[in-house]
């Protein structure tokens, strides 16, 4: 089956992103504690590019656009069996979530403090206390919106393409469009009445809603807009799956990626002029820069016969174990972080000593995939899943195989 091959190094490049934002938001004591005003600019990058998670929304939506695409045009797979490995992924992704949540969480930030899992909180501080429900029922983790968007671009996905429907790859791309930019239209409008009800019915000891309302609305990673980035980049996948030419996928998809971005500095420098900060507009921008991220990554690794993502072997390691790399990071970082606390216990106080450990973990995971890769990534929270998803539905998984060296033409 052909793959994406810019998706693989977006998520590679992404995963090790992630673990030196991490390493900054909760190792750094500065973050988590009393901001100087020198470090008030760093601290608004560092959440523009931590709230960057939401390109794994993205990549989901264009990958699974894609993969349906293939599987219904080379009858690989039927409807029934890709529906029903959506459902088995959402599943393990939603109880993944809260797992990591209740054992591993980093530092997380509600109502005026941060909250720590079971484990992470136990290495660090040598207190084992169970977290309070703010951080099951008041924070949205990347991995719940991956598995709504995989699930909901999926069954749309499927809807549009089934029998004679594949053929009318102008109409599904136009429908993907729609719905994502429905999405974004009504996010800006629902969240400010939706988040407050969250906190709201959490207090009235309705914790299910509160779950319900805040992954809808929260401020981290919210199902509003972040959805609406998975079904656009659907339509992109869409494009690239029905052999659309490449110019003019480069064309189109550039413009409309330079539109949002206008449309989100616009928009957000407005509210903001009017005393009103609206991060949605925020995400806007972000959705146009993954678009432009993945349309140059398309022109060098898709569009061009001599050029492979196999030529960089040590990122693309990092793309096959994501979701592992997410998962464990955190913890593996808590137990490393005790190392340096022999020689000092105040050197996370300093930005550069928490980047250069942030390295570390980076290079740490380097050497633990180059050699995990030796035995197919096997007990990897990805070749569970992939054996999971066979053994529910019958559908094979292209997760963690090697990709195929041919670009797509």
């Amino acid at each position: 089956m052909r793959r994406i091959h810019s998706a693989d190094i977006i998520k590679s490049v992404m995963i090790i992103v992630v673990i030196i934002i991490h390493r900054i938001f909760y190792d750094w004591s500065g973050y988590q504690g009393p901001v100087e005003e020198s470090d008030g600019v760093l601290l608004m990058i560092f959440g523009f590019f931590g709230a960057m998670g939401s390109i794994f929304a993205y990549i989901t939506g264009l990958v699974t656009s894609f993969a349906v695409y293939n599987r219904l045009k080379q009858k690989r797979n039927s409807p029934k069996q890709i529906i029903l490995a959506s459902v088995a992924t959402l599943f393990l992704l939603l109880v993944i979530n809260y797992v990591i949540i209740f054992f591993f969480a980093g530092g997380i930030y509600i109502n005026d403090q941060f909250h720590y899992g079971v484990i992470t909180n136990g290495l660090r501080t040598g207190e084992w206390v169970v977290p309070g429900l703010e951080i099951i029922s008041l924070y949205a983790g990347v991995l719940m919106i991956i598995g709504i968007s995989g699930f909901i671009t999926t069954l749309v996905a499927v809807l549009l393409n089934k029998g004679r429907g594949i053929e009318k790859v102008n109409r599904n791309k136009k429908t993907f469009i729609a719905l994502g930019l429905l999405v974004l239209i009504v996010s800006p409008i629902l969240s400010p009445i939706l988040e407050p009800m969250g906190f709201e019915v959490f207090n009235n000891s309705n914790y299910i809603l509160a779950g319900v309302l805040t992954n809808l609305a929260a401020l981290d990673f919210p199902v509003l807009p972040i959805l609406g980035f998975a079904l656009i980049a659907a339509a992109l996948g869409t494009c690239l799956a029905s052999g659309t030419e490449y110019k003019r996928i480069i064309k189109n998809w550039r413009r409309k990626a330079w539109i949002l971005v206008v449309i989100g500095l616009v928009l957000g420098v407005l509210f903001l002029i009017q005393g009103t900060l609206v991060f949605d507009f925020a995400r806007y921008v972000h959705l146009g820069i993954y678009i432009l991220v993945t349309i140059a990554l398309l022109k060098r690794f898709e569009f061009k016969s001599n050029e492979h993502t196999n030529k960089y072997p040590n990122l693309n390691r990092f793309g096959k174990v994501t979701l592992t790399i997410f998962i464990l990071e955190t913890p593996l970082a808590a137990v490393l972080h005790l190392i340096p606390n022999i020689i000092s216990d105040s050197w996370d106080t300093k930005l550069p000593l928490v980047l250069i450990f942030a390295l570390i973990n980076v290079w740490f995971w380097h050497l633990v995939i180059k050699y995990w890769e030796k035995v197919g990534y096997r007990w990897s929270f990805e070749w569970m899943i992939a054996k999971t998803i066979k053994l529910i539905s019958g559908k094979s998984s292209d997760k963690i195989k090697n990709p195929p060296t041919s670009p797509i033409k």
